[in-house]
């Protein structure tokens, strides 16, 4: 089984980078970052590994059906993230036709390629789920907001987030621990252009295993099903910091 973090680039100029972590009987381990510059490589890649269960999270809108305004998941995101100094772009199908048009394409890719949107943590047969998360909302829910100003500071003024490669480091300590992560920070020595969305990357793979092991009770929901949900997982520590967020919970 293998959860799949994707820091999806939303024009064809920019390459997207996809993380890997494996779960074995030992537990979960990073295994591999792969920088896929157009759909086919992510067509190529969910054809070879067609056989594979993968829990998919995504920094990427999923679903979009407003053509105008900003979806339910943005509006009560803005509202939470204002309390913090960060915020999130808006999505409406207008901005995606004329801004982004690689999104309706990977739609379409993902459907294809058996994928069903859905939360990680729900009673289903699917073998094949994809679902949204958004990387500042990883860094609070999992280190709290210390973190997630050294996160939105380096990212301004750094390209290897020194500090917060310290964080990363952290996720050896968490439940699920997350092992292997050696080889991440080697990887990046060798290229380290792309370290950044490497790094969302990462959070969102592992926000993946960790939703579908800690399960709901650790989930922060944003949005509804019918415009869309974005996912934030969360440490117990970091509890009382989300309660206020306005949020609709799945049902």
């Amino acid at each position: 089984m293998r959860f799949i973090g994707i820091d999806l680039a939303w024009g064809f100029k920019r390459p997207s980078l996809l993380c890997i972590i494996r779960k074995d009987d030992n537990g979960f381990f990073y295994e591999t970052l792969l920088c896929l510059t157009s759909l086919e490589d992510f067509s190529s890649f969910f054809r070879v590994h067609q056989e594979e269960t993968f829990v998919l999270a995504i920094d990427a809108p999923l679903t979009v059906r407003n053509c105008k305004g900003n979806r339910q998941a943005e509006r009560e995101i803005g509202i939470f993230l204002k309390r913090f100094h960060s915020g999130i772009l808006p999505v409406n199908l207008t901005i995606v036709e004329q801004k982004y048009p690689r999104l309706t394409l990977f739609w379409e890719l993902l459907l294809q390629s058996h994928f069903q949107i859905t939360l990680p943590f729900l009673d289903t047969l699917f073998w094949r789920i994809a679902f949204e998360v958004f990387p500042p909302l990883i860094v609070l829910g999992l280190w709290g907001q210390g973190a997630l100003e050294v996160y939105q500071r380096e990212k301004k003024t750094k390209r290897t987030l020194p500090l917060f490669q310290q964080r990363i480091a952290e996720l050896v300590s968490f439940s699920p621990p997350l092992r292997g992560l050696e080889l991440f920070f080697f990887a990046l020595q060798e290229d380290s252009f792309w370290f950044i969305d490497a790094c969302d990357a990462l959070l969102c793979a592992y926000a993946a295993c960790f939703l579908w092991s800690r399960g709901r009770e650790y989930a922060h929901i944003f949005g509804n099903p019918q415009e869309g949900e974005v996912v934030m997982p969360f440490q117990e520590a970091q509890r009382d910091l989300v309660t206020f967020a306005s949020s609709r919970a799945y049902s």
